[in-house]
């Protein structure tokens, strides 16, 4: 064999060894795991992306108007009367 025949082989055996062992790499890691201060298998969930896949603008308004509606009630309840306090 010739020394470009022996160079090509071997050339060839390392970039199938590189390719091989890239998309092993690959198909192990998921993608996005490390982000967030996260380590899941399921990537980037939590409270990064609660408000685009969790929630919508209509749930934070109900919550809103729930919240007043309960403050409203709050303040129309007045604290009952207590007995006076007597010394012994």
């Amino acid at each position: 064999m010739s020394a470009e025949a022996e160079g090509g082989i071997c050339g060839s055996l390392i970039a199938i060894c590189a390719i091989s062992t890239c998309l092993a790499w690959c198909n192990l890691t998921p993608a996005g795991a490390h982000c967030c201060a996260n380590n899941k298998q399921s990537g980037c969930c939590g409270s990064c992306f609660n408000s685009t896949f969790d929630e919508d603008s209509w749930d934070k308004e109900a919550q809103k108007e729930e919240m007043r509606r309960a403050e409203r009630e709050a303040a129309k309840q007045q604290p009952q009367p207590t007995q006076p306090m007597s010394t012994p």
